[in-house]
């Protein structure tokens, strides 16, 4: 297998609520990230019943970078890590990057999304 790569496909259904402007999606079945950073092989499953608003991103970005773009299933893994707090910071940040380059994004866009959730982020990780 490839890396990185995802186990399985994205499978999501609206809630009907919004999480600050954005709607709340729910996972219908669990997601896995297999992917490889630094030298170490990880894999990442958001569990089935996860609830995510995708890709927190600015509404003025919205035309470049939609929140359930291409990268809607490293967005879920990223939201997990951050809400569970698994590994650090970093890392998680690093495994979304894989998990955009997994989906297909392109390495313009993907460098562009992971730098501004490296000045961004850290809000979201310690709230």
């Amino acid at each position: 297998m490839t890396l990185p790569a995802f186990l399985n496909p994205l499978r999501v259904e609206l809630t009907g609520r919004l999480k600050q402007g954005r709607p709340v999606w729910l996972l219908l079945e669990p997601l896995t990230l297999r992917c490889e950073v630094e030298g170490i092989v990880y894999e990442r499953t958001a569990p089935r019943g996860f609830e995510t608003d995708f890709a927190s991103v600015p509404r003025a970005f919205w035309r470049f970078a939609p929140p359930g773009g291409l990268y809607a299933g490293a967005a879920v893994i990223h939201d997990w890590l951050y809400i569970k707090r698994i590994d650090n910071r970093l890392l998680a940040d690093r495994t979304f990057l894989e998990g955009m380059k997994a989906a297909g994004v392109s390495a313009f866009q993907r460098s562009l999304i992971f730098r501004a959730v490296r000045l961004g982020g850290a809000k979201g990780w310690g709230s």
